[in-house]
């Protein structure tokens, strides 16, 4: 009978082994999945930031294209003003010439007779 006791002592002992063992390793497979969805979310996050940068650095590429276009059609505006500038200073000074040249040639013809 004291032999049965012990036994069904132990056995009970053993039931609650188990039992302690069995939510520490439920606790443990908790925490684990915990750990599995903590890394797939830092993961996605990263990804997104990633992503994010990707797409800042071409809107920055982008704005910087851009800005340099304008620029560059700025100075072409520019470049064509002060070309259109010279085209009509030249032609100004051309006619004075001619007309001096005339002015001249009449001179001439005038003193020569």
């Amino acid at each position: 009978e004291l032999e049965r006791s012990e036994l069904t002592e132990k056995v009970s002992q053993l039931e609650s082994e188990v039992a302690a063992n069995a939510a520490k390793l439920r606790d443990f497979s908790d925490s684990e999945a915990l750990c599995r969805r903590l890394e797939e979310q830092v993961a996605s996050e990263s990804e997104l930031q990633e992503s994010q940068r990707q797409g800042e650095k071409a809107n920055f590429q982008e704005q910087q294209e851009a800005q340099q276009l304008l620029q560059v059609q700025q100075l072409e505006q520019k470049q064509k003003e002060r070309d259109e500038e010279l085209e009509a200073g030249a032609a100004e000074r051309e006619a004075v010439w001619k007309t001096r040249l005339e002015e001249s040639e009449q001179e001439f013809e005038i003193h020569s007779k």
